[in-house]
């Protein structure tokens, strides 16, 4: 809207589309030296999770839950996973995923909607059209009673990690009511019943928060802090979430949360 340059829109969205569609490809593999620079940079992102105790014990934790469900399962694979993958599979794979895909396209910016549209079918055509719902949602396996597992570390400091399945939310309690309650627990910073009850009243540990992985259905209680102290913090924790399950909170501390 605010770009007079003749054949701007044009241009940007070509050079977007190029760079999808038009990867450096030389005799059905992609550039080795590319290629071997990319696998390098992560086997280098995986080494540095084991080198971060707390990144390390979440996916470890993760991992026991369920060791079959999507959760446990790295985003940035194993280093076997990497290592095992050549420049011609990884362009096989490339080719699948463009010509078979689903694909969505978000448009962001002042700009004539229909405009953009007529731009993008001129560089791209996509024949994959799915009407059903995606879930998105991972179901992951529940126990009876709590598993516990300790692993030796070389680290100085104690990292736990205490994983709490979410069952049956609803649409609201998912996306609105569980972030509210999240915050109020343990993601709120100083304020949270978490650090007041185990960092501030007690000073067992440095660091203490609570994560919701909403797609995983689960929610993550994770601290750094010295191993005999590690009962003590358990106790606090369970008498946190008791006093959520309570309504033991205010009305100032719900609508602190909204606000944030």
């Amino acid at each position: 809207k605010y770009i007079e340059e003749k054949d701007y829109l044009h241009n940007i969205v070509s050079f977007l589309f190029e760079m999808i569609l038009k990867p450096n490809i030389k005799n059905g593999s992609f550039d080795l030296n590319i290629f071997n620079m990319v696998k390098d940079e992560i086997l280098l992102d995986i080494e540095s999770i084991n080198e971060n105790p707390g990144r390390k014990a979440i996916n470890n934790a993760i991992t026991n839950m369920d060791k079959d469900s999507s959760s446990a399962f790295s985003v940035i694979g194993t280093k076997e996973d990497i290592e095992n993958i050549t420049e011609e599979k990884l362009y096989e794979t490339y080719l699948n995923l463009v010509n078979n895909s689903l694909v969505d396209i978000f448009v962001i910016g002042d700009l004539n909607e229909n405009s953009v549209v007529r731009e993008i079918e001129k560089v791209y055509k996509n024949h994959h059209i799915r009407h059903e719902k995606i879930d998105y949602y991972i179901e992951n396996k529940t126990r009876n009673k709590i598993n516990v597992i300790e692993e030796e570390s070389p680290f100085l400091q104690t990292q736990l990690v205490a994983l709490y399945n979410l069952i049956n939310l609803e649409k609201v309690e998912k996306e609105l009511t569980f972030h509210v309650l999240n915050f109020i627990l343990g993601s709120g910073g100083l304020s949270s019943k978490l650090n007041r009850y185990v960092r501030e009243d007690n000073g067992y540990c440095y660091h203490i928060s609570s994560m919701y992985f909403k797609y995983d259905n689960v929610m993550c209680i994770a601290s750094s802090l010295q191993r005999q102290n590690v009962e003590h913090t358990l106790k606090l924790i369970k008498k946190s979430i008791k006093e959520m399950q309570n309504g033991d909170f205010t009305e100032e501390e719900v609508e602190d949360a909204k606000q944030n």
